[in-house]
């Protein structure tokens, strides 16, 4: 029994598209969705009344797992056929989109969730601190020009939190989860096809972070221009360091804690992989970001638990998969890197 689908607009549910894909992860602020529609035709049709800019939501079997606008509409047709395409994000898109602006644009002795509740404030977005946050920012300000997601990506850097959103209109500042996915990932059992990644462009051995910080009358001059903080990656083996000039004024300890972040989070993005299975639950659950799942994959060289990054919900022609991607536990953990535990150290 194929799942239901459907394309909610204000009391309307669209069924009956042709394709779609939807896709959530921790690696991006906001989820997105395509529906799409191709189907022949033997005359005048009436299209469906679907503009840009209204609210959305994308159900399957009845559960909703993203609420947000449609982004962009792209209708066609000719003699035999008529197609429609629709393309939206949930309603964090605005947070990646829009300008960040709030009073002065500056904060004293202010905490990064506070800043989050500033910024997100004026949208139709929410907002859910489930992590740490750290000691307040002495000096916060908006950097011209600078997106709302660009501002809160800076702080959460140096914080060494994440920002994820819900699929339901809510900006997350979490953490990895601990929580277990409704499956484990076997090959040979759910494993229908495979693709990895294992890239050392972007990642070196030691992370530099430099900042500045306003003298104080414990510290001043030289002292206060030169806070470093530094973290290495083990993994990485031979000499490749990095300099990065902090985007914020810092403390040590900050300036620390960025360095970490950097380095972990390049790593994750570095190495992974994408798993894709037959249909979108297992054991009646929907497979969903943020959970760890067990791996079993003899050509990779994996068998251990492995955090599920981001899922993408697909149908086409060739039916209804999920394409799941995966990294290693502790991917996104800002105070440790995660050690090679595949083949040769890839994956």
């Amino acid at each position: 029994m194929r799942n239901e689908f459907a394309l909610t607009i204000g009391s309307t549910r669209y069924t009956g598209w042709t394709a779609l894909r939807v896709e959530l992860g921790l690696d991006q602020l906001a989820g997105s969705f395509t529906f799409s529609l191709s189907e022949r035709w033997g005359g005048l049709a009436t299209p469906r009344p679907i503009a840009p800019g209204v609210a959305a939501a994308v159900s399957i079997a009845g559960e909703t797992v993203l609420t947000g606008f449609v982004d962009k509409v792209s209708p066609e047709y000719d003699a035999e056929r008529h197609s429609l395409n629709v393309q939206g994000r949930d309603a964090t898109g605005d947070l990646v989109d829009c300008a960040a602006l709030h009073k002065s644009g500056h904060w004293k002795d202010v905490s990064l969730a506070q800043i989050a509740f500033d910024l997100v404030k004026p949208f139709k977005a929410g907002l859910t601190v489930i992590a740490n946050v750290g000691e307040p920012f002495s000096d916060w300000s908006i950097e011209p020009g600078e997106t709302v997601f660009e501002n809160l990506d800076r702080a959460a850097r140096f914080r060494g939190v994440l920002l994820y959103s819900d699929g339901l209109g809510d900006l997350v500042i979490g953490m990895p989860s601990d929580a277990r996915a409704p499956a484990n990932l076997v090959l040979g059992q759910n494993i229908e096809s495979a693709s990895g990644t294992s890239s050392e462009l972007q990642r070196f051995s030691t992370y530099i972070v430099r900042a500045q910080q306003l003298g104080t009358d414990e510290a001043a001059g030289p002292a206060a221009a030169q806070l470093i903080g530094e973290a290495a990656d083990a993994a990485v083996g031979r000499y490749r360091p990095t300099q990065i000039l902090a985007e914020n004024e810092s403390d040590a300890a900050g300036c620390k804690q960025r360095a970490e972040w950097q380095r972990t989070v390049t790593a994750a993005r570095a190495q992974q992989v994408i798993y894709t299975v037959n249909g979108w639950r297992a054991n009646g659950e929907l497979w969903r970001p943020n959970r760890i799942t067990h791996v079993t994959d003899r050509y990779f060289g994996i068998d251990e638990d492995r955090l599920i990054s981001r899922v993408a919900y697909v149908m086409d022609k060739e039916g209804e998969r999920t394409e799941i991607t995966t990294v290693r536990t502790g991917a996104f953990d800002p105070v440790k890197i995660p050690q090679p535990a595949g083949v040769g150290g890839l994956f």
